[in-house]
């Protein structure tokens, strides 16, 4: 049916849209939850009962990698892994987290 409302419910957030003129309706959904996300669809059109169909699906999380780097500037000049840290020697780490 063309130009009914499609309630999309994912964990509780509830998302809208509507079918086209050959009754398809599509959702771009980012998702939030890592393991099983609920999904409950209801579309519903003026003059015809609302219908309702439940299901879902699995998140699994993606692997990442932490990167970080140490500068101890008494020891300026050389790599990170091979300056030696003294007790009460000033230490910066930085880094970045990416997928």
């Amino acid at each position: 049916m063309k130009n009914c409302t499609i309630t999309v419910n994912i964990n509780g957030n509830k998302q809208y849209t509507k079918t086209n003129n050959l009754g398809e309706f599509s959702l771009l959904y980012k998702t939030k939850d890592i393991g099983t996300n609920n999904v409950t669809i209801t579309g519903s059109a003026a003059g015809y009962n609302s219908v309702t169909t439940k299901t879902n699906f699995e998140v699994i999380s993606k692997e990442t990698n932490l990167w970080f780097y140490m500068y101890n500037p008494s020891f300026d000049g050389k790599e990170p892994e091979t300056c030696r840290i003294f007790y009460s020697d000033k230490l910066l780490i930085t880094g970045f987290y990416v997928d």
